[in-house]
């Protein structure tokens, strides 16, 4: 009954009643009744209805909308760290931490990772690191590897400070990381993106063996450009 009483005052809605009561016939099993809404009550439901459906897909949308990974240094370290005259041999050992602040999943492919000295920025060396995965939410720590040997370096104004660095037992370094990632809030939909992070002047100071090993001060956090 509660359905059919429904579906009878929505379809009777802004009709105007029966003035006479006695008019109704009395084995309908609906009672006489009033003027239960008008037409304007009628666009207020319908709006509201709309208002929230579309505000349901805007939400959806806002919450699955890609947003930029960030990534932290928590270590680096670099070793051997020889100047033979201009020839620099080094090994660069650097680790990520990722945040994923997305609702999907992210694909990282096409890493590249570069060194280039802290003073002057010029780069040094770059290499590819292999591709990783990461769930929705989640933070993952990252190694990249860097080598260089005897690699020449003409600019004394380069040269130079690299040797002054180690000297004085602190050595600034900049990284940077290109990579292309995807992006799959829920599968089969996907997008795809490139990202270039920078991490500016980080400071490494001497460790055991004339190696520098040991992040000055605390994380580094780098910056997407």
């Amino acid at each position: 009954m509660n359905q059919l009483y429904w579906k009878r005052l929505w379809s009777n809605c802004g009709r105007r009643a029966p003035k006479d009561a006695s008019s109704v016939n009395n084995h309908n099993e609906f009672p006489p009744y009033e003027r239960p809404c008008s037409p304007t009550f009628q666009c207020l439901i319908v709006v509201t209805i709309f208002t929230i459906l579309v505000g349901g897909v805007i939400g959806v949308l806002v919450r699955l909308w890609p947003r930029s990974p960030k990534f932290e240094i928590i270590s680096a370290s670099v070793s051997p760290f020889d100047m033979v005259g201009s020839n620099l041999t080094a090994t660069w050992n650097i680790t990520f931490d990722v945040k994923n602040p997305n609702q999907g999943r992210l694909s990282y492919e096409d890493v590249e990772v570069s060194v280039s000295s802290g003073n002057t920025n010029t780069l040094l060396v770059w290499a590819s690191q292999s591709g990783f995965d990461q769930p929705k939410k989640s933070h993952v720590k990252y190694e990249a590897i860097i080598s260089t040997w005897r690699l020449p370096i003409a600019d004394e104004t380069v040269s130079n400070p690299l040797i002054e660095d180690r000297v004085h037992g602190v050595a600034a370094f900049s990284f940077q990381v290109h990579a292309r990632y995807i992006y799959v809030p829920v599968p089969p939909v996907s997008s795809t993106r490139h990202i270039t992070v920078d991490c500016n002047n980080v400071k490494i100071e001497v460790g055991a063996n004339n190696s520098f090993n040991v992040i000055r001060g605390r994380f580094k956090r780098c910056e997407i450009v």
